[in-house]
């Protein structure tokens, strides 16, 4: 693995350095619980959930110091979501989405894992909501969807998702169903 300088935003809104690692994963597909028709259960990570058939799913390990990658999710085929050059004598990794560009009616997503000193789910806006039968918070809008959902031992789960419209009801009614597919089988 090679670590890298990069910057991210943070849920504050500022933005901070931090190392990450991209390593590409594909997504193992098993059978699990009861998942709405037309769509897949992911279990390839920790966290479980059903997400359309017609989407496209991969892992590529990317962390900071505050939170890591846990799978991408996108309408659009994927690819590594950190991109390399060279400059002078060393190389810049800047990590951002899976896809470069939402046309209409696409969608890309990401679940997250982390933990930042101070953070409680109190501090994070959103509707009040449980997720997964955990306490969790859920911000809806145009083009950004986010859940952040509480894990019991410290720290939370994310997931955030952007939209492009026109066909925004339909996309935030696949995503309210992916959320409430949710399940944590390993506490």
């Amino acid at each position: 693995m090679v670590s890298v300088a990069a910057l991210i935003l943070l849920s504050s809104g500022a933005w901070a350095s931090a190392s990450r690692v991209s390593v590409p994963q594909r997504e193992a597909r098993h059978q699990c619980g009861l998942v709405p028709r037309g769509f897949t259960c992911s279990s390839a990570t920790r966290v479980r959930f059903a997400y359309p058939s017609s989407w496209h799913a991969a892992r590529y390990l990317v962390f900071s110091s505050f939170d890591r990658s846990l799978i991408y999710l996108s309408t659009a085929a994927p690819h590594d979501p950190c991109v390399a050059t060279q400059e002078g004598s060393g190389t810049k990794v800047s990590c951002g989405w899976q896809v470069s560009k939402l046309e209409p009616e696409e969608v890309a997503a990401r679940w997250l894992a982390g933990d930042r000193p101070g953070w409680n789910l109190g501090s994070v806006p959103g509707r009040p909501m449980r997720i997964g039968g955990r306490p969790a918070r859920y911000i809806g809008g145009d083009e950004v969807l986010a859940a952040w959902i509480d894990r019991r031992a410290r720290g939370f789960y994310a997931f955030i998702a952007c939209v492009r419209g026109p066909a925004m009801p339909r996309r935030e009614s696949e995503i309210r169903l992916l959320l409430k597919s949710v399940r944590f089988p390993y506490a």
